[in-house]
């Protein structure tokens, strides 16, 4: 009887040791290979699906002044007596200094990160305007370049 258990016992013991060694048990693991310096990184995505992205998930929102809801561009200094209300049609303009890029460059992404939908972009050599709704109002931002700086713009939104 102790010879059979011995003998089983061995037996369980040589298909242990077979299962544990066909199953990889007690193998390494292979670290992974360091890329190659001839190799370019390739990004997932492109810079302006990231931007659109980013633009989407409300960073930054808030931390801007804004008229009515509207971003306002840092550092603008409201116009003395430029308020004027029409109805429900709000008037406001703006002293700044800027580039048509950085202007632009703010509300392209400013506009997205306060709720409101860009529905229309007039980009051209003397002027710069925006058409934007949110909610069902609509807002108005425009600027005119001179001499390659926009040194005023206004906002409009009912």
């Amino acid at each position: 009887m102790k010879r059979q258990k011995k003998s089983l016992f061995g037996v369980l013991l040589i298909v242990l040791l077979a299962v544990s060694l066909l199953s990889g048990c007690g193998k390494k693991e292979k670290a992974p290979e360091a890329p190659s310096e001839d190799k370019a990184y390739t990004p997932l995505i492109s810079e302006e699906e990231r931007d659109q992205f980013r633009a989407s998930l409300d960073f930054g929102a808030k931390q801007y002044e804004d008229v009515q809801g509207v971003p306002l561009y840092v550092g603008a200094n409201e116009i003395e007596n430029s308020r004027s209300l029409s109805g429900n049609v709000l008037t406001v303009s703006f002293n700044i200094s800027a580039t048509p890029d950085e202007f632009s460059t703010f509300y392209e992404r400013e506009l997205p990160n306060f709720g409101w939908d860009i529905v229309e972009r007039k980009i051209e050599d003397e002027r710069i305007r925006y058409e934007a709704i949110k909610s069902g109002r609509r807002a108005t931002i425009s600027a005119n370049i001179e001499e390659a700086k926009i040194t005023e713009f206004k906002i409009i939104t009912d």
